[in-house]
């Protein structure tokens, strides 16, 4: 509660050297509490709005280089053709200081006011741009799903037999924790399978077979279908590119 007698956050842990009711508490904002209490009497997923652009934090260095004073707001560096972001005029080195009147420090702070603003909506961004401050209006979307063309499931003589793919959209990439979109990431693998006894596993995003960069599930498939002698794989896993040779 707050000194009005308003409802701030519910606790969900305290961190007490005596086991009272003082020390560092944990909470989660009433306005997320809201989102998810409404979507548990409706029925409905809770869905994150999808931005279609890429957000870092803004250091001190780029602020600096800026001319900004504070090292504070979420800085895009990535905008994804035809979404939310790029449709609303968002571009790649603006740097976001405020969601709807209220200031940011961060590009989980960005997040967190679109998902509590919800899906449907319309949302202002304050941005900094070439030292102008200006105002963008983004249309909040759900993330585009992916489709039966965008998923295969691979067999055959080759490392990806028994592995499940997928074009990364939208929101393959929300659900998988991905930074990027575009490309392929494995969605499962078949337990005892090749890809499995490779190694192979969900999340990882393919970047090369062969040397042939893979940028869709067509791609891929054309790269499987003559027989190797050895098979030389770039796989991107939690933000490192591993090389993997497989005999054939």
């Amino acid at each position: 509660m707050d000194m009005n007698g308003r409802l701030v956050g519910i606790n969900t842990a305290i961190f007490s050297r005596s086991g009272g009711s003082h020390g560092i508490g944990f909470a989660i904002p009433s306005n997320l509490v809201r989102v998810f209490s409404e979507s548990a009497i409706s029925g409905k997923k809770v869905e994150r709005p999808w931005l279609g652009a890429k957000l870092e934090a803004l250091s001190r260095d780029v602020a600096d280089a800026l001319g900004i004073d504070r090292a504070a707001g979420a800085v895009v560096t990535r905008v994804t053709p035809n979404g939310p972001a790029a449709n609303a005029g968002l571009q790649i080195g603006d740097v976001i200081v405020m969601v709807d009147g209220t200031d940011v420090a961060d590009a989980r702070a960005v997040f967190y006011r679109l998902t509590t603003r919800g899906i449907g909506n319309l949302t202002r961004f304050d941005v900094i741009r070439k030292g102008r401050r200006i105002p963008i209006n983004v249309a909040l979307t759900s993330a585009p799903q992916a489709g039966k063309d965008d998923i295969r499931n691979l067999s055959g003589v080759h490392p990806f037999d028994g592995a499940r793919v997928s074009n990364i959209v939208g929101g393959v990439a929300d659900e998988l924790g991905l930074d990027e979109e575009g490309g392929v990431v494995i969605l499962s693998v078949r337990q005892n399978s090749i890809a499995a006894n490779v190694g192979l596993r969900t999340g990882d995003v393919l970047v090369q077979v062969n040397q042939t960069p893979i940028d869709n599930v067509q791609t891929l498939e054309q790269s499987l279908r003559t027989r190797q002698r050895v098979w030389q794989l770039a796989i991107k896993r939690q933000g490192q590119v591993l090389q993997i040779q497989v005999a054939g």
